[in-house]
This record gives C-alpha cells, sequence and structure tokens, in this order.
C-alpha cells in the first residue's frame, strides 16, 4: 500500500499515524511542495508500481484543483482511493 499527501495538516497527521514498514511508502513533498500534490504523485505512484494499492491523503481544496489529474485518473482506469 502507498500514501501520498498534499500539503497541511493531512500531511501532518499522516506523517505522526500512519506506520510505514518499507521505503518508498510514503510520498509526500516533505511541506516543500504546493497544494494539489497528493494526486500526481498518486498517478506516478500507480505507474511506478501497478500492483500496489494507492491512497491520496489530501483536502476539498486540492481535490477541487486537480480537475486535469481527475481527467487523467479517469482515462487511465487508476484504481486510486481518496481520503478527504
Amino acid at each position: 500500500m502507498i500514501f501520498t499527501t498534499g500539503v497541511g495538516n493531512n500531511q501532518l497527521f499522516a506523517a505522526q499515524y500512519l506506520k510505514m514498514n518499507q521505503p518508498k511508502r510514503f510520498l509526500t513533498s516533505g511541506s516543500f511542495g504546493t497544494m494539489g500534490f497528493g494526486m500526481p504523485a498518486a498517478v506516478g505512484a500507480c505507474h511506478g508500481n501497478p500492483s500496489a494499492q494507492v491512497i491520496v491523503i489530501d483536502g476539498d481544496g486540492s481535490f477541487r484543483m486537480n480537475m486535469g489529474e481527475m481527467h487523467t485518473i479517469g482515462t487511465l482506469d487508476l484504481p486510486l482511493r481518496f481520503c478527504c
């Protein structure tokens, strides 16, 4: 399972409470990114590891900013899960 996050409180809570037991399973900008980072990172994670389940943890503002990525996700039928 791979988790990606945007920036903000969702990033802080995910970093604090998710327990990772393997490397490269938590993709985040480390507070140096911009709002909307989580969804494009999840698209890349799906392409890089197609057999893994990818979960996006992001806020509602970031979700609205990524309508282009939503089109890509739908067109490619990527199995992403979202937590807003």
